[in-house]
């Protein structure tokens, strides 16, 4: 056993004071046998040296303020990308709606496609007054009337209306994004078939095409025209939204001639002459 004595005896000889063998100083974390710097929490938990960082990282605070400039920056920019996006759908169904009054268009001229009864009437070889005449008669026309759902049969009528299957299911159906229903405007004596090509004659008649959207037919509300206001509307191509439904996506209006009209008789239909 070190008495007091002996101990203080040993200190002197050996040049260690008893507080360096009391309260020996932290090794480092190679001393210890570790591979890396460890934490600091574990590092002084361990008895370790730390190194003081001259890098500092981001407070709370500097996050906050990064995340709302941000969100700043997201919102300045999210009203044009869903301009940009609702525009560009927009044109595409225009483009859908133009191909489908051609493929109307261009059946009737074949004799592919039956036209309708006339439904409006228009003067036979009529001058320039009369062809204005007959077009406001046309624009008076109002749109079809919905019952909240809609299925037509490919290249088939319904209630006046003609389908040109957009996604190739077989039908136009309410629900369907890319469908476009025909409603044709015949004018001539109303109630009777028109000229074609198919069955002769010698004058055209005019037509009028109006394409509207499928899902425009999945409420109740009319389809327009319905008003003086709305003659002659359709869909813009710029659109910031899901656009206007229940307007027609396109009108066109043209002159049908038969196997035997000539070209007087075309020139005086699409009022060329006074």
């Amino acid at each position: 056993m070190i008495t007091p004595k002996k101990q203080q005896h040993l200190s002197s000889h050996s040049g260690v004071s008893s507080v360096g063998l009391t309260s020996p100083q932290p090794l480092s974390y190679k001393e210890r046998g570790l591979s890396s710097l460890p934490t600091k929490e574990r590092a002084r938990g361990l008895g370790l040296r730390t190194l003081n960082s001259s890098e500092s990282g981001f407070t709370l605070i500097e996050s906050l303020l990064a995340i709302i400039v941000v969100a700043i920056l997201l919102s300045a920019i999210a009203p044009v990308i869903v301009l940009s996006t609702a525009t560009r759908v927009q044109a595409r169904r225009v483009e859908l709606g133009s191909q489908a009054a051609r493929t109307y268009i261009d059946g009737i001229r074949s004799g592919r496609i039956t036209p309708p009864l006339a439904t409006v009437a228009t003067t036979k070889n009529p001058t320039k007054a009369q062809v204005t005449d007959d077009l406001a008669k046309f624009s008076a026309v109002k749109g079809p009337n919905s019952s909240g759902s809609l299925s037509i049969p490919n290249a088939q009528y319904k209630d006046g209306l003609y389908c040109i299957d957009g996604d190739g299911d077989g039908s136009c159906l309410h629900t369907s994004l890319v469908d476009m229903v025909v409603q044709p405007i015949v004018g001539g004596t109303v109630g009777v078939a028109p000229i074609t090509t198919t069955t002769g004659g010698t004058e055209g008649y005019p037509l009028l095409v109006r394409v509207y959207r499928a899902d425009a037919f999945s409420d109740t509300t009319a389809l327009k025209p319905q008003t003086d206001g709305d003659k002659g509307s359709k869909q813009a191509t710029f659109t910031g939204g899901l656009g206007a439904r229940k307007l027609p996506v396109v009108a066109v209006t043209t002159a049908i001639a038969s196997s035997q009209t000539s070209f007087t008789q075309l020139c005086n239909r699409l009022g060329c002459t006074p």
